[in-house]
């Protein structure tokens, strides 16, 4: 199959792209996959690798409607940037629930960066995912579990299942941008038995990525004052390695997709959702390669964790110790040989820190919590 559309990229590349949506599909787990791509005029202008953003359709729904829903394609043609659109198993995602799809879509989109990569000049360190409701609840399963190859995500009324939460142990912090209405009654915003509540899951990874506690606020322009709605932006910063939090939270707001001209109940028509999801994503990279957060046989241990005064760490590998603070100050750093290290930390402060330590092939990252 990538033989297939390598070839048919080498035969497209002959001619002049104009803006246009192809449709695809790969073989994973013996079942035939497909997908909507939207290429921009700007493919063929270029010799620079671009920006491809995932785009996933709500449960129910499929590809097309997402692409039409979402207006997408408008914003990838004026910012020259790549547009995905994977169907899923039966109109769902598999994202936790006990009904829809138990299909591997983690596996699937991983397959699928692989091989659009391998037909399309596609920079790895700017690969994307969002999504409407179930494929909401999608990008932030990709943030979890894809996180080598997936450099920010954002969700459009969709959560995370409330055992994610917990599950959910990311090695490294991830840009996330949460868009909700709190008059949503599909994915409720104060949560349900199949979704948390969305100021949990903004928390969440605001602690994750080691962002400042209290957020700044700001307001939308409510420039369309007879959609009913308001927002504010909720914005977690600084955080660990210029990543970032932000939440639009649409004051009576539905379950719907942000957008200037749309026509549904309960839509604020104060921003385009897509523009606000790409000004995000543009501002965040992976920043190695993914296979450098491969772990490989490094063996580390951290005792004890959580703690409150000092640290003992022991490591197998020739490198570099760092440790990083919630503000992304490194405030530890050697040079180690194998052995144990003990680590006072009596100086720190309560919260959030990551244990970088890299050799001369891999890295490893280890979060670590000081109670008192």
């Amino acid at each position: 199959m990538r033989l297939f559309a390598l070839c048919l990229f080498l035969f497209l590349s002959t001619w002049s792209y104009a803006q246009t949506t192809l449709t695809g599909s790969i073989s994973h787990n013996g079942i035939n996959r497909d997908y909507r791509l939207y290429v921009p005029s700007g493919y063929s202008m270029s010799d620079t690798s671009l920006a491809l953003v995932f785009n996933m359709h709500g449960f129910t729904s499929d590809a097309a409607q997402q692409e039409q829903s979402s207006q997408m394609n408008i914003i990838a043609e004026n910012e020259n940037f790549l547009v995905c659109y994977p169907n899923g198993i039966n109109r769902s995602w598999n994202v936790g629930w006990t009904f829809g799809s138990n299909a591997d879509d983690v596996g699937f989109i991983s397959s699928l960066i692989d091989s659009l990569t391998d037909s399309y000049r596609i920079d790895q360190n700017r690969v994307y995912a969002c999504g409407m409701s179930n494929g909401g609840f999608m990008a932030f399963r990709l943030a979890c579990e894809l996180q080598n190859k997936i450099a920010a995500v954002a969700s459009v009324t969709g959560s995370m299942v409330p055992q994610a939460l917990t599950s959910c142990q990311p090695d490294n912090p991830i840009p996330v941008l949460q868009i909700h209405g709190t008059q949503d009654f599909i994915v409720s915003y104060n949560g349900s038995a199949i979704a948390s509540p969305v100021m949990d899951v903004v928390q969440f990874w605001a602690t994750h990525n080691g962002c400042d506690k209290e957020p700044s606020i700001t307001q939308v322009p409510d420039i369309q004052v007879n959609d009913n709605t308001t927002t504010e932006i909720l914005t977690f910063a600084p955080c660990l390695r210029n990543s970032e939090v932000a939440h639009y939270r649409v004051q009576n707001g539905g379950h719907t997709w942000p957008r200037l001209n749309a026509s549904i109940p309960g839509t604020s028509r104060d921003f385009e959702a897509s523009q606000v999801i790409w000004d995000f994503f543009k501002r965040f990279k992976l920043e190695v390669p993914s296979s450098a957060f491969l772990s490989g046989n490094m063996h580390v241990q951290i005792y004890p964790n959580p703690f409150s005064e000092n640290i003992q760490l022991t490591t197998d590998s020739y490198g570099k110790i760092n440790i990083y603070n919630s503000c992304g100050t490194i405030i530890f750093s050697s040079e180690n040989n194998p052995g144990t290290y003990n680590i006072d930390t009596h100086s720190w402060t309560c919260g959030w820190y990551l244990v970088h330590i890299i050799d001369s092939h891999h890295q490893k990252i280890i979060k670590l919590i000081k109670t008192h």
